[in-house]
C-alpha cells in the first residue's frame, strides 16, 4: 500500500491512503475519498494482500504509525468513520 501511494504521490503514506486504495479495490467511494487511478495489476495485488493477510492498513495519528487491523476490525472502522461522516 505504501509503495503505490509512493509510486502514485511521492509519499510513503498519503492521507486517507487506505480509504483511496480500498476504494480501488471495492470500486466504491469510501467516506468522500475517491480511488486512485492504478492499475488492474495493482488493484489485484491488494485483493491477494489483504486476502492472505485477513486485514487492511491503517494510518494510526496515536501511534504515529501505521496499524494492522484485521477484515472484521476494518470494517468496523469504515462503519463507524461513515456514521461519523453522516453525522456531520
Amino acid at each position: 500500500m505504501s509503495g503505490i501511494s509512493e509510486d502514485c504521490w511521492c509519499a510513503g503514506w498519503l492521507t486517507d491512503c487506505e480509504y483511496a486504495l480500498w476504494a480501488n479495490l471495492t470500486g466504491k467511494d469510501v467516506s468522500d475519498v475517491k480511488a486512485w487511478r492504478i492499475s488492474e495489476h495493482e488493484v489485484e495485488e491488494l485483493r491477494l494482500a489483504h486476502e492472505v493477510a485477513g486485514g487492511w492498513i491503517v494510518w494510526s495519528d496515536e501511534r504515529r504509525d501505521l496499524l494492522f487491523l484485521s477484515t472484521e476490525e476494518w470494517l468496523e472502522h469504515l462503519a463507524a468513520r461513515s456514521d461519523s461522516a453522516l453525522a456531520h
